[in-house]
């Protein structure tokens, strides 16, 4: 089977984990085996071969920092019946290419490989965790009024991209009523967010 997870900074300093131990759970994360049933790199993404005989709607999988405290449980009960027979290997696609970038995703062009039935390829990519700091000056301004709206234009100079994790702006703002506030983020593309 696949298991994903989602790095974050762990394996960066002081977390600093390399790799990471997978147990699995057949009552809903109630209680997990003292051993693991596989140990991968921490890399977000792992071809497991999960424990024979084990049938339930109730399975749940931790995936913890190897020789560390830090671990986390998927969110929802899955299926898993690891009695069934083994699932053929699929054959690799061949002759990638037509690799294009869009708004929304990124397609892929391939030639399915040859032998046997394939509904769907999974393509994973990934990158590592990357931030970059902007400081934008600090403008003193007057008094929120709802006759006085204020806007503030900044750019970011330099070469990147957002992750998928998104933009982070930290905004400092006194005003007696929390609830009176809005503040929108537009980009430049008009896409916004409240």
């Amino acid at each position: 089977g696949t298991v994903r997870w989602n790095v974050g900074e762990t394996s960066k300093a002081p977390i600093s984990a390399s790799q990471v131990e997978l147990y699995l759970s057949t009552d809903g994360g109630k209680s997990f085996p003292d051993t693991p049933f596989a140990t991968t790199a921490n890399d977000g993404y792992a071809r497991v071969e999960f424990p024979s005989g084990v049938q339930t709607d109730a399975a749940r999988i931790m995936v913890k920092g190897r020789n560390n405290i830090f671990f986390d449980v998927s969110d929802a009960n899955f299926s898993l019946n690891s009695s069934s027979a083994a699932t053929p290997e699929v054959p690799a696609p061949t002759n990638v290419s037509g690799v294009s970038a869009g708004e929304t995703g990124i397609d892929i062009g391939f030639t399915p490989g040859a032998g046997g039935s394939v509904n769907y390829y999974d393509a994973v990519c990934w990158e590592s965790p990357a931030s970059l700091l902007y400081q934008v000056p600090n403008h003193p301004q007057p008094i929120l009024t709802p006759a006085n709206r204020l806007f503030r234009r900044f750019g970011l100079e330099g070469q990147g991209t957002v992750s998928s994790a998104g933009l982070s702006v930290a905004v400092n703002i006194t005003h007696g009523f929390r609830g009176d506030v809005v503040l929108k983020l537009t980009a430049p593309s008009g896409a916004t967010i409240i």
